[in-house]
């Protein structure tokens, strides 16, 4: 069939838009240190990869050892015999005896052998140099121009007796002598270096290079940029560092390319690199067995004492960078390509959602780095521009809707026809723990003055975490609206992350549930009990340190005592729900979980539902702070089901014992059953019974329904908003035996 001009599709346009543009990704990456070198290493003006070579020689791989002191460079004996090891001085273990890394450099030459390059694996370049000197620059030029593949010639002394004369034996010359074996390097003999001579191979080489003693020849004289004259050095390494130096130099003029770029770490120079001093505290001292010896073993254990120096300080406290085994710099371009693809896959947009949103990174980073705000920012373009599948967070935000439509509720206190304050528990609140939400109510309605009225419903921060940013401000204004109803009354909150969208988002003045303990006492009946937790703080109060130290207070006047975890205040992890990782990534928010929870044998306390709920449903003794004033909820974590119940129940319960409002309950004219193992493999598939239930009325009424043959079970499907939902079931005599359900979340763009 032939398409007409009239009938042919119209092109879809694709919408691009940056969460940050390539400087700021560069300026991001700059505050990562994690790349930059040990101490060591920067401290070495040729940056012998000292942290690769303790590793290796640790491991008894002196052939390993041997290459990477080679690979910095090749003359290893003259490295090992002369090197007055300026790398000591950058070891982070000199208080406790640096690692004596020279003498680990003589057993790689003593217990390791070299592998020289095949000359057909060495790189060929067409243009030629020559190198003028009768010193070790001179020799290093040559083998630094050889190894990058020029054809390169030696006016000088005999190299042999340049190495003979810095004290090196006949055997370790003719060793590192080797090197140039596969090299195009020729040595043109003891020739009399005059100025003729080097005026007139200046104009028959395409680059110079001068040792510094030969200035002589060239004073008052200028030279074309072809040449190149070294400085002079005091130290035998430096003056192999500045022969590298200069080498780069004329490689660069070679190829026609900028010189300087890129080259703001040559020589030795001070690590951003940070080191936790807990990993220093618990290096091992020097014993001093390797004075004047070589022993294997000695060298290995002296190898092993290097504590590898390298900044984990945000991976070490965070699941979601364990799991994906990245960091903040990676993870960075990794989000700035995604970005970047026009038409195709997104393949980091499920490591985006992953991510909490809590902000943990930025206090244990020494330097501050804020990954969090990279992927909000992130998720926002990507929502903004359609590149972020709505199937992603949908669910979310569906139960969002629902707390702030069908569960929302905002009334004065009965007798009060403007309230001082009002409470505000948060959807998780409502969903997890209805009873200890009602229980608190009642309370603070007979101990406070000036009337309490109730609102209930979801700050909106599951909008902003999911990066919808038109949702999140209808969400702020309803709350925002539904405040001023109410005359603007004092918001009470037992969220920290209510709070921070009323501070951040709004001119609500909200004060913490903990705060009005503190200040009007615990409940006249209540028991003080003794016992140990370990508090958890909540990502919405980090940073925070008035809501921290509240909260410690309220625990404490419950005569329970307070034990910090490994990671607390500012750089507590997330539980798993914040930034919707329980529902983008379940997988990584059990791991979440479980980080933090990693003793099941102690008790856990938490000032967010959310957290008390995940840290239960790892298998850890874990409550509420309402729980410590107002008695221990029982029942066990709510599935999904449940939780959007258990928001009906209360807003029903409410209205009618305190308000004397009748709320009728829908109810079907059939029954749902489902086994235990079926409703928590909904709960994975995130399939609400209520959502069987209208699957099964859709039936009722078209009457469509597939029967299998071989099983007599019966499937039928109905779609609902942007799902489609497929059951297989049984009739029963008062309506249906679940027996499997699954979902798909999607549509279809024709």
């Amino acid at each position: 069939m032939i398409m007409r001009p009239s009938e042919k599709k119209e092109k879809k346009f694709y919408h691009m838009k940056q969460a940050f543009d390539q400087k700021e990704l560069h300026e991001r990456e700059g505050i990562c240190t994690r790349l930059e070198p040990p101490g060591c290493q920067a401290g070495c003006p040729i940056h012998v990869d000292v942290r690769a070579l303790m590793e290796a020689v640790s491991k008894e791989e002196y052939d390993k050892g041997y290459a990477i002191i080679k690979s910095a460079f090749p003359f290893v004996n003259l490295i090992a015999q002369k090197c007055g090891a300026p790398c000591l001085g950058g070891c982070v273990l000199k208080d406790k005896g640096s690692i004596q890394i020279n003498t680990i450099e003589k057993a790689c030459v003593a217990y390791g052998r070299d592998k020289p390059k095949s000359k057909f694996l060495l790189a060929r370049k067409n243009k030629k140099a020559a190198v003028f000197g009768a010193d070790l620059f001179a020799l290093a030029c040559c083998a630094e121009l050889g190894e990058k593949g020029y054809e390169v010639h030696l006016y000088g002394a005999d190299p042999h007796h340049i190495l003979l004369a810095l004290g090196l034996s006949e055997a370790e010359v003719m060793a590192d002598m080797a090197v140039f074996d596969s090299l195009r390097v020729n040595f043109m003999g003891d020739v009399p270096i005059k100025e003729e001579l080097l005026n007139q191979k200046i104009a028959e080489y395409a680059a110079v290079c001068i040792s510094y003693d030969m200035c002589v020849f060239f004073q008052d004289v200028e030279l074309p940029e072809s040449v190149f004259v070294g400085k002079a050095a005091a130290a035998f390494i430096d003056t192999i560092c500045a022969a590298k130096s200069l080498s780069l130099d004329a490689d660069r003029f070679m190829q026609g390319v900028q010189t300087e770029q890129g080259r703001q770490h040559e020589g030795a120079y001070e690590t951003a690199l940070y080191v936790s001093p807990n990993e220093i505290r618990g290096a091992k001292v020097y014993e001093n067995a390797l004075d004047g010896v070589l022993d294997q073993k000695a060298v290995i254990k002296e190898a092993a004492r290097c504590i590898q120096c390298e900044c984990t300080e945000c991976i070490k406290g965070c699941a979601f960078l364990k799991h994906y085994k990245s960091d903040p710099r990676k993870t960075i371009r990794e989000i700035y390509n995604n970005a970047s693809i026009v038409m195709g896959d997104h393949h980091a947009n499920h490591m985006i959602n992953s991510c909490s949103e809590c902000g943990q990174c930025a206090y244990t980073c020494p330097n501050g780095f804020d990954l969090s705000e990279i992927c909000r920012r992130a998720r926002q373009a990507m929502v903004e521009t359609g590149k972020m599948p709505p199937s992603a967070h949908e669910f979310a935000l569906l139960d969002m809707s629902f707390s702030n439509r069908e569960a929302f509720l905002a009334l004065p206190q009965p007798g009060f026809e403007t309230c001082k304050y009002a409470f505000f528990p948060g959807c998780q609140a409502m969903a997890i723990a209805p009873a200890i939400i009602e229980l608190t109510y009642r309370d603070l309605c007979e101990r406070l003055e000036g009337g309490v009225a109730l609102v209930l419903g979801c700050c909106g921060a599951i909008a902003d975490w999911a990066g919808n940013g038109a949702f999140f401000d209808d969400t702020v204004a309803k709350i925002v609206d539904a405040w001023e109803v109410l005359k603007k009354p004092e918001m009470i909150v037992s969220c920290p992350s209510c709070m921070k969208v009323f501070s951040q988002y709004t001119n609500i003045g909200a004060t913490g549930i903990w705060d009005v303990l503190n200040e009007i006492g615990l409940p006249e009946d209540m028991k003080l009990e003794s016992g140990d937790f370990i508090i958890h703080d909540s990502c919405g109060a980090r940073g925070n340190e008035k809501i921290q130290d509240a909260v410690r207070q309220l625990i404490r006047a419950t005569g329970r005592e307070v034990e910090e975890a490994a990671y607390t205040r500012d750089e507590t992890p997330c539980c798993g729900y914040g930034g919707l990782t329980a529902y983008a990534n379940p997988e990584l928010a059990v791991k979440m979980s479980e980080f933090f929870v990693e003793d099941t044998r102690k008790s856990y306390v938490s000032y967010c539902m959310a957290c008390k709920d995940r840290f239960s449903k790892a298998g850890a003794d874990s409550m509420h702070i309402l729980e410590l004033v107002y008695g221990r909820d029982e029942t066990k974590p709510p599935n999904l089901s449940e939780r959007r119940n258990n928001r009906l129940q209360l807003k029903a319960n409410l209205l009618k014992t305190i308000w004397g409002e009748e709320v009728k309950m829908k109810a079907y004219d059939f029954n749902v059953h489902v086994d235990e193992a079926l409703m928590q493999q909904m709960d994975e598939r995130m399939i609400l019974i209520d959502d069987i239930y209208q699957v099964f009325e859709s039936m009722r009424e078209s009457g469509n329904a597939v029967l299998e043959v071989e099983t007599g079970f019966l499937s039928t499907s109905a779609r609902i908003g942007n799902v489609t939902f497929w059951v297989k079931y049984q009739e029963t005599a008062d309506g249906y035996h679940l027996i499997g359900a699954y979902s798909h979340r999607m549509t279809v763009e024709v």
